[in-house]
């Protein structure tokens, strides 16, 4: 099982605290890690190696460095692909001037998945060719579609492609954060708004912070991830419906058809 690591806040934010934590999961995800983030909100650098996180110089080093209103991270444990960066999450495509980001955590069948049109995957996974498909439903919405209208085609095409196996991802165009379970294994959010008063330690070592002196005083920032990643209060997604994050908190709106 790999796992999934996401952050959407309101400001350029750092990850030193938290992505530590998500790092040291490559323990048990030992065949490559990566993370894409947006240093100037549009534009996505997404650095990744077929190698353990715990491992990695880079790795360390990146976690003083990044500073993003959106974050997407992944540690692999390999289903479909061999050990390659290729197959390594993180993807990224472009679609009307913004980078897209995108990783999975599950397995699909790819022969039963519908063939992309457009966007081709580069690598061998069923998860790239997934977000190829994704990417080509967006594009066919045109530029300057809806952001209601992106949500909901997201939303019934992870459900149509759920029913192939198993789909939890995170996706992003560097300013709305989409997150999606399908039912297997798990994924959880927690919502860290001012005023920033409690200390939290992390689950996977022993190591502990307080918030107030982390945090500025208007921050708001939304964590994603498979497990909990501290001592939080930490939710449950529903099953089978897309959540959408912007500014760090959860975007609650109605995507039925008509509405």
């Amino acid at each position: 099982m790999c796992e999934l690591f996401g952050l959407s806040a309101n400001k350029p934010v750092g990850v030193r605290f938290a992505w530590r934590g998500f790092v040291r999961r490559g323990r048990e995800h030992r065949h490559g890690w990566g993370v894409v983030f947006y240093p100037d909100g549009k534009s996505a650098l997404c650095i990744k190696e077929p190698e353990p996180s715990v491992e990695s110089r880079m790795a360390s080093f990146l976690k003083d460095v990044i500073r993003s209103k959106v974050v997407i991270s992944h540690v692999r444990k390999a289903s479909e692909g061999g050990i390659t960066y290729s197959n390594t999450h993180p993807f990224v495509r472009e679609l009307f001037g913004r980078e897209w980001a995108f990783a999975h955590n599950g397995t699909l069948e790819p022969k039963l998945m519908p063939e992309p049109k457009f966007y081709r995957p580069v690598g061998e996974t069923d998860s790239e060719k997934a977000f190829c498909v994704l990417m080509d439903r967006i594009r066919e919405l045109g530029r300057g579609a809806d952001e209601r209208d992106i949500a909901r085609t997201i939303e019934e095409t992870a459900l149509e492609l759920s029913q192939l196996g198993d789909f939890n991802f995170l996706m992003t165009d560097g300013e709305t954060l989409y997150a999606f379970w399908s039912g297997y294994a798990s994924l959880h959010y927690v919502v860290r708004a001012p005023p920033h008063r409690s200390r939290v330690s992390l689950r996977d070592e022993d190591f502990e912070v307080d918030l107030s002196r982390l945090k500025e005083p208007d921050e708001v920032t939304t964590l994603v991830a498979t497990r909990p990643l501290t001592n939080e209060r930490w939710i449950q997604f529903p099953r089978k419906k897309l959540l959408v994050f912007k500014d760090g908190l959860p975007v609650l709106e109605d995507r039925s058809r008509g509405s």
